[in-house]
């Protein structure tokens, strides 16, 4: 396959997953640097400023207003890190963890049924395929 169409239709897949994120970021009244956020520490539970910014690609001033915004509603809390009283920790609250298992059970719902159409070998293929372009995009930081 052409390298033009390989960006086509990698643009186009990128676009129609935007656009869905966006609508679903807007239901939850969040904001995509938010929601990216908030996914993070879906996973890790606490996160400091240091490494969401490092994992988003943003300025400290950023995750600042991110770390504002989250925590005055309520989803995140900040903590001084127990080792290191310099570095402040983000920790998800109860109402941040329900809200993020809601979205993300949400997001599952349309993207469930796309994956689940494909056969084994395709979507062993695919993970291949994304794993290689993942690491090839942090190799090249």
């Amino acid at each position: 396959m052409p390298p033009a169409r390989v960006q086509i239709l990698f643009g186009e897949m990128m676009s129609l997953i935007y656009e869905r994120e966006i609508r679903l970021m807007r239901e939850f009244g969040l904001s995509l640097l938010e929601y990216y956020t908030l996914q993070i520490m879906s996973f890790t539970q606490e996160a400091s400023l240091k490494e969401i910014g490092h994992r988003l690609a943003l300025p400290k001033s950023t995750v600042t207003f991110i770390a504002d915004s989250l925590e005055r509603r309520g989803l995140v809390e900040r903590q001084r890190n127990k080792d290191d009283r310099r570095i402040w920790q983000l920790r998800l609250t109860e109402l941040g963890r329900r809200r993020i298992a809601e979205l993300l059970a949400k997001k599952a719902a349309y993207t469930l049924p796309i994956l689940e159409a494909l056969s084994d070998a395709e979507a062993q293929t695919l993970v291949k395929v994304m794993e290689d372009i993942t690491q090839r995009l942090r190799d090249s930081r």
